[in-house]
């Protein structure tokens, strides 16, 4: 049991790693942040499916009643994506992943409200040191990356929602209905966004690839980094927390980060200050992970 709860951190660390790649591949595709989500999101749908179909996985479908927090939650996801690769266009990929970090600091203060659970003083704690990382990182940043940082923190609150609303409900729905409800939430929510983007003439709107890269990179996009990782959390949130799954997520600024600097190079560099707060989430993530495996085993040996 206790080398359970230990691979069950270990497969969440290396869900995260995954994830580091995603704003990568997000800055490669050369599209504005609604087409990219769209498409990400369309394109996931019939990967889904053909995974569904192989694996011979199969369930009734519901009620659209039945289906309102799913939808919920997906258009949630969608926004979180849309905010997300916003923040890399107008900035950099390394401020679009360091604002993320912040989805412990919303968790903790939002999970008492929708999970009715008591407050933790060690998740409260460990969310103060990471807010603390973000301060520095903020008065540290150039300033024309500000905007790319607010609308990072604003994406990391749409994926704590969408955390929270996710940890709710993911013991009433089979990971794959529950993956696929939302795609379809978060395409059709992008999708609305797009028609009254067109219908005011919003003029970065870019619907079209260009050129056959930009296909490549979404459809590995779509599978790699959305289907496989994306299933495997939805099962993580039947025995883990969405504090401990956000604050675990706080990794992968610091992945993509790395990334970033082997990919793009001089124009990822960032301030002293920007890698000294990204230290302080790093060692806070670490030891939260430490502190969470440690009270899982007591509760364990007490039982």
């Amino acid at each position: 049991m206790q080398s359970n709860i230990t691979s069950q951190y270990l497969k969440l660390h290396s869900i995260v790693l995954i994830w580091g790649g995603t704003a990568i591949l997000g800055f490669l595709v050369k599209t504005d942040a609604i087409s990219l989500t769209f498409y990400r999101s369309l394109f996931a749908i019939p990967v889904l499916l053909i995974v569904m179909y192989l694996s011979k996985i199969k369930f009734d479908l519901r009620t659209l009643k039945e289906y309102k927090l799913p939808i919920i939650s997906g258009a949630l996801l969608g926004i979180h994506w849309m905010l997300f690769y916003g923040s890399a266009r107008v900035s950099n990929v390394s401020t679009s992943l360091i604002g993320l970090s912040t989805q412990a600091l919303i968790t903790s203060l939002l999970a008492p409200f929708f999970l009715r659970k008591r407050w933790v003083f060690h998740e409260t704690l460990f969310s103060i040191f990471v807010i603390v990382g973000m301060v520095i990182i903020f008065y540290t940043t150039r300033e024309g990356f500000i905007l790319g940082l607010i609308l990072s923190i604003t994406c990391a609150f749409f994926s704590s929602m969408y955390s929270l609303t996710t940890s709710k409900i993911a013991n009433n729905y089979h990971p794959q209905e529950l993956l696929l409800v939302h795609l379809v939430s978060a395409t059709l929510v992008c999708a609305l966004v797009v028609l009254y983007l067109y219908s005011v003439s919003y003029d970065d709107l870019r619907f079209s690839f260009t050129g056959v890269s930009d296909l490549i990179y979404l459809i590995i996009l779509s599978s790699l980094f959305t289907v496989y990782p994306f299933i495997s959390v939805i099962k993580l949130f039947k025995t883990l927390s969405a504090f401990s799954i956000n604050l675990a997520v706080n990794m992968e600024p610091i992945y993509g980060i790395i990334l970033a600097l082997i990919i793009f190079g001089s124009y990822e560099l960032m301030s002293i200050g920007f890698y000294l707060g990204g230290s302080i989430i790093i060692i806070t993530t670490m030891l939260h992970s430490y502190f969470e495996i440690q009270r899982k085993k007591n509760k364990i040996s007490s039982i």
